[in-house]
C-alpha cells in the first residue's frame, strides 16, 4: 500500500511529459481541425436541405397557382408550357421542310388563329414588319434628302407625300412625330402634302424611268 502513491506520481508526470511532446500536439491540432471540417459540412449539408425544400415549396406553389383570367394565359406555370413544347418536338418529323409544313398547316387552322397566343404571335410579327418598312423608308431619306438635284428632290417628294395622308395631316402632333421619326423637318412633310398626284405620277416616271435614244439601224 505504501508504494502505491509514489507509482501514481510517476504515471501522471508520464502522461503530462506526453501530452505536451510534438506527436501529442499535433494530434490535438489535427482533432479540432477535423472537428471544424465536420461542422462545415454539417452546415452545408443543413444549407442544401433547407434551399431543396425551398424549392420543392415553390414547384408545389407553382403548379397549385391558376392564371388570371383576364391576361389570357394559356398555360398555368412555365414547367406545363416546357413539357407541352418537349411533347411537340418529339411528335414533330426530323426534317426541318417537314416540321416547317406540319407547323403551317397546323398554325392556318381557324380555330387556332382565333387562340390568344397565336393572335399576339400574328401581332407582334406585322409590328415587325411595319418598323421594317419604316426603316426602309428612312434609309432612302437619308440617302436623298441631302442631294440638290431634280431627281432627289422629286424622290424625296413623293416619299413624303405618300407616307403624311389625311390620317396625318390633319394633326399636327402626328405629323412633328412622324417626321421625326423619318429624319425630316415638318414642312417638308407639308410640301409633299401639296404636291398633286398628276405631278407625284409625272416625277415617278421622271424619276423611276429614263428614255434613251433608240438604237441606229444597221
Amino acid at each position: 500500500m505504501l508504494h502505491k502513491k509514489p507509482l501514481q506520481k510517476k504515471k501522471l508526470s508520464k502522461t503530462k511529459a506526453l501530452s505536451e511532446t510534438k506527436s501529442a500536439i499535433k494530434q490535438r491540432l489535427y482533432n479540432e481541425r477535423r472537428k471544424q471540417q465536420n461542422l462545415q459540412k454539417d452546415n452545408k449539408k443543413e444549407n442544401r436541405r433547407n434551399y431543396m425544400n425551398n424549392y420543392r415549396k415553390r414547384i408545389r406553389a407553382d403548379l397549385t397557382s391558376t392564371p388570371k383570367s383576364d391576361e389570357g394565359i394559356p398555360f398555368s406555370n412555365r414547367m406545363d408550357k416546357a413539357r407541352s413544347i418537349k411533347k411537340l418536338k418529339q411528335a414533330l418529323p426530323i426534317t426541318p421542310n417537314k416540321r416547317a409544313a406540319v407547323l403551317s398547316a397546323y398554325v392556318d387552322c381557324n380555330r387556332i388563329l382565333k387562340s390568344p397566343g397565336v393572335k399576339k404571335f400574328h401581332d407582334s410579327f406585322e409590328e415587325s414588319v411595319e418598323k421594317m418598312a419604316i426603316r426602309n423608308i428612312q434609309d432612302v431619306i437619308t440617302s436623298v434628302k441631302h442631294k440638290r438635284n431634280g431627281e432627289a428632290k422629286a424622290a424625296l417628294n413623293i416619299l413624303t407625300s405618300s407616307v403624311s395622308g389625311e390620317n396625318i395631316s390633319d394633326r399636327k402632333r402626328a405629323t412633328k412625330s412622324l417626321a421625326n421619326i423619318l429624319g425630316v423637318n415638318s414642312r417638308t412633310l407639308q410640301k409633299g402634302k401639296k404636291i398633286e398626284p398628276k405631278s407625284c405620277i409625272q416625277n415617278t416616271r421622271h424619276f423611276f424611268t429614263r428614255l434613251g435614244k433608240p438604237d441606229p439601224m444597221p
